[in-house]
């Protein structure tokens, strides 16, 4: 087939197809808009007090701050492996050799420690931790439906579901 024997791709008009992906990235947009709107709702009784309280149980929930402090202040005050930690009971009395070490979000918070409290930087990281969950659901949801509003339904149910939401020991949209 030469050249002057392909078929001309017909213009469909205002809605043909290079004006509808043009609005497509807004529908998008406002949809992400929606999903960080609605991640805090999990966490809204803590939002008047971020700087001071966390979502959940003090037992639980209290190791990941921990982790975070003991990350900064093992790297930058005492200049030693964050890994290693002889104070084992420390502070809560908990053995921490087999604790989950989340030391990524440890070293998320050495680097903003100048500029933020470290209850203030977890309470932050639980709700873009939310954020970034209804996302990923809406963007796999999206992959496989390729239908925006269903995929946001669908994510708003993931984001909120009594599973996720009973790690941090809070009200689930889906039980209200």
């Amino acid at each position: 087939m030469s050249l002057k024997e392909t078929p001309a791709i017909k213009d469909t008009g205002p809605q043909g197809p290079a004006e509808s992906h043009k609005s497509d990235w807004r529908i998008h947009l406002l949809i992400v808009v929606f999903l960080f709107l609605l991640s805090p709702v999990r966490i809204l009784y803590v939002l008047p007090n971020i700087s001071t309280h966390i979502p959940g149980d003090v037992m639980d929930t209290a190791e990941y701050p921990i982790n975070e402090w003991w990350t900064a202040y093992a790297l930058l005050d005492l200049k030693i492996n964050p890994f290693y930690n002889n104070h084992i009971f420390s502070p809560l009395g908990q053995n921490l050799v087999q604790h989950t070490y989340t030391f990524m979000d440890g070293l998320f918070y050495t680097l903003l420690s100048p500029f933020i409290s470290l209850i203030t930087f977890h309470n932050l990281l639980v709700w873009m931790t939310f954020f970034a969950n209804s996302v990923a659901a809406y963007l796999l949801i999206l992959y496989l439906t390729r239908m925006p509003w269903l995929s946001f339904i669908g994510a708003t149910a993931f984001a909120h579901s009594p599973t996720l939401v009973s790690y941090y020991k809070t009200a689930s949209l889906l039980e209200f």
